[in-house]
């Protein structure tokens, strides 16, 4: 679904405005178990700064083009496909402020949206969440290309409302989804244009869910703006990634 990108975009600039995030939190207790209000996702490991890879892949005019590892998947890290800029001219005292941005269910790292945050001061970061290399003609996207296009060290795609809930907790798109914005944040922290105390996070629709797993307790990102979370799950119970998301987001 598209949405209203001005809009989004001014809204999103309000309340991320008045965000500070902190980059180094506590870790889960490795005897955590999930279903108990606990988290599933290693958080100590997610918050150091994640390998990055160059690409071709997919430029976009005056972004740069990346590779930052997620989580692993099947016992090798994930590749996520990302854009990033930072505004031009001299970074503010203490560095530029900076937005993750998580987009929705059948979305894609959009490069539009890195642009308008850099337009209103903020470097910002979006990320491909579902295993992709961007496409389409949706916000600033370039060259028309396929949609949904996957590629090498992919993890894996959303399937439907948590279809994919039988297998492994980090086998499941969401767990992997949560754990890419966590890793955004955390490669934001490590550059030396970001002010890494004034990280914000914005997300849409299922990019809203996620962004509000990344904000609780225990996770690096402590406040997030979200637009129209999915909610998919309000009459589901399962243990694992979908049992604990529905109770942080009760």
């Amino acid at each position: 679904m598209k949405i209203n990108e001005t809009r989004m975009m001014v809204l999103g600039v309000r309340l991320v405005a008045i965000l500070i995030v902190a980059c180094a939190v506590p870790a889960m207790s490795a005897e955590s178990k999930p279903g108990n209000g606990a988290m599933p996702w290693d958080s100590a490991a997610l918050v150091k700064m994640p390998p990055i890879h160059a690409t071709t892949e997919r430029p976009a005019k005056g972004l740069r083009s990346l590779f930052h590892e997620g989580a692993d998947y099947k016992g090798k890290p994930t590749w996520v496909f990302a854009y990033y800029a930072a505004p031009q001219g001299t970074p503010p005292a203490g560095g530029w402020p900076a937005v993750v941005c998580a987009h929705g269910g059948g979305g894609t790292a959009y490069p539009g949206w890195v642009r308008n945050w850099n337009s209103h001061g903020y470097a910002a970061i979006a990320m491909d969440l579902e295993g992709h290399l961007p496409g389409g003609k949706d916000h600033g996207m370039e060259g028309n290309l396929p949609l949904g296009a996957s590629h090498e060290n992919a993890e894996p795609a959303r399937v439907d409302w948590f279809g994919d809930r039988a297998l492994p907790d980090n086998e499941q798109w969401f767990y992997h989804a949560v754990a890419d914005v966590i890793r955004a944040n955390s490669l934001l922290c490590s550059f030396p244009e970001i002010n890494p105390k004034k990280i914000g996070l914005t997300g849409i629709s299922w990019g809203g869910d996620n962004s509000e797993c990344t904000a609780r307790p225990r996770l690096p990102i402590a406040i997030a703006a979200s637009r129209t979370p999915a909610r998919p799950w309000k009459n589901t119970t399962s243990d694992g990634v979908c049992g604990t998301t529905l109770a942080i987001l009760a």
